[in-house]
């Protein structure tokens, strides 16, 4: 797909996505920097290259004012001409007929070609503001974007909070592998923390990254004192979520703040990710000292009325799970998974998808600081996880 833009404003929008790794499918006017990936370390990348490119000099905060395409467009008009009626201009999907005429009027469109991602494979998504710091490092989901996290309140003054990136986002259909990814990161997170004890989260796919990881840092001789699992069916118990299953909710427009009809990077990643999902056989991982589970309360769907008129197949046990939630539906297995953990449970407000976005992150924040602070097991929101409480 190609956007059309003012094609003065064109080259910024090159830049932008060059510099990001990404391409223009299905991107739209409220889609938010955050969830493309975009922190703020590239964020000053672009601003220093657009700099360098086109010689507009964008101050360093540009991106606190421009959190979207629309504004970013927007900020982009007045800085470059002054506004044409204080009315940003707007992405447009192009049609192939379409595409032939901007290409004959000269008109150079948004790159869409395969390129390698751009986009680190850790990133630093909240700094302590002490001397001494520990650190949460959180595996990404099956977006593959650690930006999942950047809604998380902050965990305290003497915390750091990193998260993952997939070297896979924004190129196209690709093979992922869980212990693949698990192999490439612990070298991140080793390099970022020399030694143990090791505190690693992750949410949805992410969970099963953490457990590969985990097993790395063990078979190092490395301590790992807590696992975060953050709504993640277990492997042992359900099969890989379908295609079909994030499709229907990409189209519904289900999936987080992600518009109907979610970009193709994404859709992409997903889809790479169920595909390594489904070839994951994880054995049980001894060691970990404490497991934590964060279960989320609702279900993606309301009423099982409507679950059946999704059209998906029911009987799948994770499609169900996902979409109609029962009673601690997905702590089911991590107990096998960690047979010699201690492993605790608890649950947070809102759906597999909404529980990272306003209001229900504050939830989630909540639960992550009563984990690493280390107060979850005197909590009486926080439950045992054994076969009879299942």
């Amino acid at each position: 797909m190609v956007l059309q833009v003012q094609p003065d404003l064109e080259r910024y929008i090159d830049i932008l996505l060059d510099e990001a790794g990404l391409c223009a499918d299905g991107i739209e006017n409220d889609t938010e920097f955050a969830d493309l990936g975009i922190d703020h370390v590239l964020a000053r990348a672009i601003i220093e290259k657009i700099g360098q490119t086109t010689h507009l000099c964008l101050p360093d905060d540009f991106f606190e004012h421009a959190p979207d395409v629309q504004s970013f467009i927007h900020q982009l008009e007045k800085l470059t001409k002054g506004g044409r009626n204080g009315q940003a201009p707007k992405f447009k999907p192009v049609s192939n007929g379409e595409r032939s005429k901007m290409e004959e009027s000269g008109r150079a469109s948004v790159k869409t070609e395969k390129q390698p991602s751009k986009i680190p494979l850790i990133m630093r998504l909240q700094t302590s503001s002490t001397g001494t710091s520990r650190n949460l490092f959180l595996m990404p989901d099956g977006s593959g974007s650690a930006m999942s996290y950047a809604r998380i309140p902050k965990l305290g003054n003497d915390w750091t909070l990193y998260g993952l990136n997939s070297p896979h986002l924004g190129i196209g259909p690709s093979e992922i592998s869980i212990n693949g990814l698990a192999s490439l990161w612990i070298d991140e997170i080793m390099q970022t923390q020399h030694q143990g004890p090791y505190i690693l989260g992750g949410w949805s796919a992410g969970g099963y990254y953490i457990t590969e990881v985990a097993r790395l840092l063990l078979e190092r001789g490395e301590r790992v004192e807590s696992l975060i699992i953050v709504d993640s069916p277990c492997r042992l118990e359900y099969g890989a979520p379908p295609v079909a299953l994030f499709q229907f909710l990409a189209d519904s427009g289900l999936m987080g703040n992600f518009p109907k009809g979610a970009a193709k990077w994404l859709m992409d990643h997903f889809a790479g990710t169920m595909a390594a999902v489904s070839k994951y056989q994880p054995a049980p991982v001894l060691g970990v000292r404490r497991v934590y589970i964060i279960e989320a309360r609702d279900g993606v769907l309301r009423s099982e009325k409507e679950a059946v008129g999704s059209g998906l197949d029911l009987s799948v046990a994770v499609t169900k799970m996902l979409l109609l939630r029962g009673d601690t539906d997905s702590v089911r297995g991590w107990n096998k998974q960690f047979p010699n953990s201690k492993v605790l449970w608890s649950q947070t407000s809102g759906n597999h998808f909404s529980l990272v976005h306003p209001p229900h992150v504050d939830t989630l924040g909540r639960l992550l600081r009563e984990v690493i602070n280390g107060d979850a097991d005197h909590l009486e929101h926080w439950s045992p996880c054994t076969e009879e409480s299942m």
